[in-house]
């Protein structure tokens, strides 16, 4: 996560602090993300219909397990998400780019928060509160390799397992940077 250098007010959707995810469910850099991203948001509220799904069977790190945020919904006293799935594993356009979703990517999907020119625009996309700004993911997909979303889920409980390793230092880092925007907010772990 990168720190918004010189922010504006926070980003705020019905009065409370937003993270808005953008994602495709066909990159498997976003089935990584979308782990720690849902982990993190159970500690300040509730998920429903969180679904399955895999990455694209043709990208690198084929057929990698992640949840889908294509159907679920978030509640929290505290914080508002948006999500949005621009792409099923298939590639096929699934969820259309909302206006708010191109003004964040237009404004910060691009260096000095991502290294090149080259790899503006590209998802998963996170902006918390546009405070702090994620674009990619933050550990390496290789480690859900061959895994489903039982196993993984399952791992998650194992502190010892790399897929909690990872999954969790990601949440943690996710959760550190929820506490930064939420007004005296309690430290959560």
């Amino acid at each position: 996560l990168q720190p918004v250098t010189s922010p504006g007010p926070v980003l705020t959707i019905g009065g409370k602090p937003a993270v808005v995810y953008v994602g495709e469910e066909s990159c498997p850099f976003c089935a990584a993300e979308r782990w720690p991203l849902a982990v993190a948001l159970s500690h300040f509220g509730v998920w429903t219909d969180l679904g399955t799904t895999r990455s694209a069977a043709t990208d690198i790190y084929p057929n990698t397990a992640t949840l889908s945020f294509r159907d679920a919904h978030y509640r929290s006293a505290d914080l508002s998400l948006a999500t949005t799935e621009l792409a099923d594993n298939a590639g096929q356009s699934l969820q259309p780019q909302t206006a708010l979703d191109a003004s964040l990517i237009g404004h910060y999907d691009v260096p000095p928060y991502v290294n090149s020119a080259d790899q503006s625009g590209a998802v998963p996309f996170l902006d918390i509160a546009n405070r702090y700004i994620l674009a990619g993911a933050q550990y390496d997909p290789q480690v859900l390799a061959g895994l489903s979303a039982t196993q993984i889920a399952a791992q998650l409980g194992n502190p010892a397992s790399p897929v909690a390793q990872a999954v969790d230092a990601a949440a943690q880092a996710i959760i550190q940077a929820i506490d930064q925007v939420l007004p005296a907010a309690p430290s959560r772990g």
